[in-house]
C-alpha cells in the first residue's frame, strides 16, 4: 500500500488524478445525501404523495 501511495503522490499526474477522483466521489456522495435527505422531508423536492 505504501508503494502505491508513493507512486500516486510522487507524480503530479497521479496527485491530480487522485484529487479529481476524491472530488468526484465527494460530489457524488453529497448529491446522493441531499436526495436521500430530501426524500425524508414532508415537503421535499422528491416527496411522493
Amino acid at each position: 500500500m505504501n508503494a502505491f501511495y508513493a507512486a500516486v503522490t510522487g507524480t503530479p499526474w497521479g496527485l491530480a488524478g487522485f484529487a479529481a477522483l476524491a472530488t468526484t466521489a465527494l460530489g457524488v456522495l453529497a448529491a446522493l445525501g441531499t436526495i436521500v435527505y430530501e426524500d425524508f422531508q414532508p415537503k421535499g423536492r422528491h416527496h411522493r404523495a
